[in-house]
């Protein structure tokens, strides 16, 4: 079974991997990720500075992303961006191959609390590409809102709420 590379997304919008892409005569970057969490804008700005083709495929949620990775799809694609907590799973199943640091020019360039995660100590398997919390968003039509009390949402009126179906596991 063909191993993944997993240099997250976020390497494509830093450039992290141009220089070494630009080297081969139009190569393809095979890209498995979230559907919505990169702009076609930067795929198509790394296609211009690396003179290759990104080809993107999208999934829903960590399990139909594993799911497709242990039937095989593994040897489909050069780029796996998982949620974080999947990363050490994936290591233990042998589904991904150590970052070559020395090839990432702007690795260094990193904040420092982004490096080193708990999740992959030593950014031995994995590379950030987005930090933050999950955004809340609603609309509030006439009197309907969404009142927050402590950890817990408690919804008034009939709000209008979308919520990502993906179980988490793990820590």
């Amino acid at each position: 079974m063909k191993r993944l590379s997993l240099l997250a997304a976020g390497a494509l919008a830093l450039g992290l991997v141009a220089p070494q892409m630009a080297k081969a005569d139009q190569p393809t970057l095979n890209l498995f990720i979230w559907s919505d969490y990169i702009s076609e804008s930067i795929i198509d700005g790394f296609e211009l500075q690396c003179n290759c083709k990104v080809v993107e495929t999208d999934y829903e949620s960590n399990a139909e992303m594993e799911a497709k990775l242990r039937a095989g799809g593994d040897s489909q694609y050069d780029v796996v961006v998982p949620s974080s907590y999947y990363v050490p799973e994936m290591v233990d199943e042998g589904l991904l191959q150590p970052v070559d640091h020395a090839a990432l020019t702007n690795f260094k360039n990193l904040a420092a609390r982004f490096q080193n995660p708990t999740y992959d100590p030593g950014d031995k398997y994995s590379i950030p590409y987005q930090w933050g919390p999950p955004a809340l968003s609603m609309t509030r039509p006439r009197s309907r809102i969404l009142a927050m009390a402590g950890d817990s949402l408690r919804p008034q009126g009939e709000p209008e709420l979308s919520v990502r179906d993906s179980e988490r596991r793990g820590t």
